[in-house]
C-alpha cells in the first residue's frame, strides 16, 4: 500500500504508527473520492433513464469530482512524492516515469476508440480530429505527472513550502484567468493548435487544474508536518469545516451562489470549498484509522476502501475507458445492454483481480 515509512521520513515508533495510520486514512479518501467521481460520471445515465430531473438536486455533489480528484492527486504528491524527492530522487523519477507511461498508454487506447467510433459512424472531421479523440482529463494529468519534477525544484527552494505552495496556486488561477482574457478562442484553431488551445482554455486547462492540484499539494504538506510533530489530525474536520463554510459565504456574498446548479468550470471559492470537503471526508477517515477496536464489517469496508485508493490512478483511466468502449461496440452493431454490459464486466474484472492481491498481501498476510 502507497505508504510513508520510516525510512523515509527518518520516524520514531510512534512516529511510525501514526505514518501507518494516516497513509491508510489517505488510501480511504483517495479510494472514495475515485469511487465518487466513477458514480459521478455514470450516474446520469441511470437517472436520464428515470426521467427525473436529477440536476437541480445533484449539480453541487456531480461538481467535486474534477476538482475533489485533483485535490487527492496533489494531497498524495504533497505527502508522498516529494518527500521521496529528498530520499532517493532516481526512483522517484522512475516511479513517476511508470505513472507516466500508465496514463499515456490510457490516452492511447481512449484515443484509438474515439478514433474507431469516428470511422464506423462516418463522422470523421480532419480539423477537430486531434480535439475530439486526445483531449480528456487524462491529458492533464499526464502533463501533471510531467511537471511534478519542476514544481518540487520550485517549491522546494522556499523555507515556507506550504505558504509558497498557496501563492502558487493563487498564480495558477491568476494566469489561467489571464490566459482566458488574453488569448484567442481555440475553436477558429485547427488540428493540433486545437487541442493545444483547450489544455489553455477548457474544462481540463492546465492553469486552473494545476490552481486545485495545488491545493492538494498544501493540505499533503501539512499532513506530513503533523506527522513530524507526532500530531493526530482529529482538528482537520474542523479546519474543513471553516473552508466549507467560507466557500458557501463567498458564493452567497457575491450572488454567485446558482454557480452550484449551473457551472460548468468551478470559480476558486467552489474548488476552497471542495477542499473543505475533501479535508473533512479525510479527518472522518483519520478519526477511524486510530481506532484499536473496529467492527469487522466497517474494517473490512474500510480496508477495501483504502486498497482501492492505491488503485485510484487504474481505476480512474479505466472508467473513463468505459462509456468510449461501449459506444464503439454500439458503432459496430452490437445492441446497448450487451454493450454496456460486456464494457463494465472487463473494467469491473481488470480492477477486482489487483484489488484481491493487494488486500491479501497488505492485510491477509500479517
Amino acid at each position: 500500500m502507497t505508504q510513508l515509512t520510516n525510512t523515509d521520513l527518518k520516524l520514531t515508533h510512534e512516529q511510525t504508527t501514526l505514518a501507518i495510520q494516516t497513509s491508510e486514512a489517505v488510501n480511504v479518501t483517495r479510494g472514495f473520492m475515485v469511487l465518487l467521481l466513477v458514480f459521478v460520471h455514470w450516474s446520469p445515465g441511470v437517472f436520464e433513464r428515470l426521467s427525473w430531473d436529477y440536476l437541480a438536486v445533484t449539480n453541487p455533489l456531480f461538481r467535486i469530482a474534477t476538482p475533489g480528484f485533483a485535490i487527492i492527486f496533489g494531497l498524495s504528491m504533497g505527502l508522498y512524492i516529494f518527500q521521496r524527492f529528498k530520499i532517493d530522487t532516481h526512483k522517484t523519477l522512475k516511479r513517476l516515469r511508470k505513472s507516466f507511461l500508465t496514463l499515456a498508454s490510457g490516452i492511447i487506447i481512449l484515443a484509438a476508440i474515439k478514433y474507431s467510433i469516428l470511422l464506423l459512424e462516418g463522422t470523421m472531421s480532419e480539423k477537430n480530429v486531434p480535439s475530439v479523440v486526445f483531449f480528456s482529463v487524462l491529458l492533464y494529468y499526464l502533463l501533471a505527472i510531467a511537471s511534478i519534477p519542476v514544481w518540487y525544484y520550485v517549491l522546494n527552494k522556499f523555507n515556507h513550502i506550504i505558504i509558497a505552495t498557496l501563492f502558487a496556486s493563487a498564480v495558477m488561477y491568476i494566469i489561467g484567468y489571464g490566459v482566458k482574457i488574453i488569448l484567442p478562442t481555440s475553436e477558429n484553431l485547427e488540428g493540433f493548435m486545437q487541442l493545444g488551445g483547450l489544455m489553455l482554455e477548457a474544462k481540463y486547462n492546465y492553469f486552473d487544474m494545476s490552481a486545485v492540484v495545488f491545493l492538494g499539494i498544501a493540505l499533503g504538506l501539512y499532513v506530513k508536518h503533523l506527522l513530524k510533530m507526532e500530531q493526530k489530525g482529529y482538528h482537520l474536520f474542523g479546519v474543513g469545516l471553516l473552508l466549507i463554510i467560507f466557500g458557501v459565504m463567498v458564493s452567497y456574498e457575491t450572488d454567485q451562489i446558482n454557480l452550484w446548479l449551473t457551472v460548468e468550470m468551478t470559480p476558486i471559492w467552489m474548488d476552497i470549498t471542495y477542499l473543505g470537503v475533501v479535508t473533512v471526508i479525510l479527518s472522518f477517515a483519520l478519526s477511524y484509522s486510530y481506532r484499536v477496536r473496529k467492527a469487522l464489517i466497517p474494517k473490512f469496508t474500510f480496508r477495501l476502501t483504502a486498497v482501492l485508493g492505491t488503485l485510484s490512478l487504474f481505476i480512474y483511466i479505466g472508467h473513463g475507458l468505459v462509456i468510449p468502449f461501449k459506444d464503439l461496440l454500439l458503432a459496430m452493431g452490437l445492441h446497448y445492454l450487451p454493450s454496456i454490459s460486456i464494457s463494465m464486466i472487463i473494467f469491473i474484472i481488470a480492477i477486482w483481480i489487483p484489488a484481491q492481491r493487494r488486500y491479501r498481501k497488505f492485510y491477509q498476510q500479517k
